[in-house]
């Protein structure tokens, strides 16, 4: 494996669930790419959005080669939200690629970023034990990162049917204007300091904090 390489995998709602931020996802995730192409190391990134279907809207690339997002391409739709479908799609699609690719190009780390409006009500592919069973594998065979901001209702459901680290999943209003931009940023900047720890460099303290922090917490110091 290649110590200084990670892959980020982001999955985002592209529900009406998102109406009230809309505005601000593409800004969020255009900062996410150009932070990582500044950081130590290398990064492949691929971003699947969802409503009743899943679009891989950035398909897997190099950081550096990561189309420049515009509003354009992220319409909303009705919401019929194929959550299960969206995180299954995400998960297979990385596991082949890497599958494919060489073992010194394979990456030490993998962390899969989910950002849900509303819980899962057109999925016809997967289900919450599948899904469930695939986060399982990643997990615990091949040491995969999960991070998910969804609301408070789903809360339970992510952690006790679907597997997520309780540390690894935070509330968020899809209603609030800033929200979701502080939840995206929250995310990558629990890789970011992976990334910097991987390096080999020192990691500034205000980075290295965020490698053991609560994913819940990282978005509360974002705020401030």
């Amino acid at each position: 494996m290649n110590d200084k390489r990670v892959e980020i995998v982001w999955v985002v709602d592209r529900t009406r669930n998102m109406i009230g931020v809309r505005p601000s996802i593409v800004p969020a995730l255009n900062k996410v790419y150009m932070s990582h192409v500044l950081a130590p190391g290398s990064a492949d990134v691929s971003l699947y959005t969802y409503t009743d279907e899943v679009r891989a809207t950035t398909p897997r690339c190099n950081v550096i080669s990561a189309r420049h997002l515009a509003m354009r391409n992220y319409i909303l739709r009705e919401k019929q939200v194929a959550l299960w479908d969206a995180i299954a799609m995400a998960v297979d699609t990385t596991g082949r690629a890497l599958t494919e690719t060489s073992e010194e190009n394979r990456p030490t780390s993998v962390t899969v970023c989910i950002l849900a409006g509303g819980p899962d009500n057109a999925s016809v592919n997967e289900t919450p034990e599948s899904v469930a069973e695939r986060i399982r594998v990643q997990q615990d065979v091949y040491k995969w990162n999960f991070l998910c901001c969804a609301p408070q209702s789903m809360q339970v459901e992510l952690t006790e049917k679907l597997g997520f680290l309780p540390e690894n999943v935070s509330a968020w209003d899809p209603t609030a204007r800033l929200s979701a931009s502080r939840s995206i940023r929250a995310m990558s900047l629990r890789v970011l300091a992976e990334r910097m720890n991987l390096s080999g460099k020192n990691v500034p303290q205000k980075f290295s904090r965020f490698l053991s922090m609560p994913l819940s917490q990282i978005i509360e110091i974002g705020a401030r």
